[in-house]
């Protein structure tokens, strides 16, 4: 990751801060968020307060290794799209067995054994998932024989949809929308 992007990331504390975040999870209204100083992105000059909660009445603002277990449990094809390091996979699910909405969805993250994932990122085969400098797992392009050659099944298109995926199961289970005890985010 470039230096220049590596400087502009927020930390998730500074994210769940974000006062257009508070709102998009309903604990600001857009009255109350016009009124906030500017510039937003300026911790220092938006106060909405250090205890500022994560979860709001229409969703929540998740850690970004809690929601690379949701990706894994998300993908539902084999060989799968994210690989995850083994020592990652088995922290990040202890994580996500912790939260207590999503805790249901723990307990299958999907890890390879035996394969490099640096190697395949260094390749550019697969897109790094990071957490600082320490590599977590991967996301690969469909590689079964009717994905081959498929610009659309390529990994950062996937991660896309992955990403809608994971993120609209966890709005359906935060709002309490009625989601089956047995389902997981496949079946949604």
């Amino acid at each position: 990751m470039g230096i220049w992007l590596r400087g502009a990331l927020r930390t998730y504390e500074s994210a769940v801060r974000y006062p257009p975040n508070q709102t998009f999870i309903g604990n600001l209204s857009p009255e109350a968020l016009s009124t906030v100083p500017r510039p937003w992105h300026d911790d220092a000059t938006v106060s909405v307060g250090s205890d500022t909660p994560a979860a709001g009445p229409f969703g929540e603002i998740v850690p970004q290794s809690l929601f690379y277990a949701l990706l894994a449990q998300a993908n539902v094809l084999q060989p799968p799209l994210i690989a995850l390091q083994q020592g990652a996979a088995e922290r990040l699910n202890r994580q996500l067995a912790c939260h207590p909405v999503l805790g249901r969805l723990a307990g299958s993250n999907p890890t390879t054994a035996g394969v490099d994932i640096a190697a395949e990122v260094e390749a550019g085969l697969a897109l790094a998932l990071q957490d600082g400098e320490r590599l977590e797992g991967c996301v690969r392009g469909d590689r079964r024989a009717e994905g081959l050659g498929d610009a659309n099944l390529d990994p950062y298109t996937l991660l896309e949809a992955l990403c809608s995926k994971a993120s609209g199961a966890v709005a359906l289970m935060i709002t309490g929308i009625p989601v089956p005890r047995t389902a997981r985010i496949s079946v949604l």
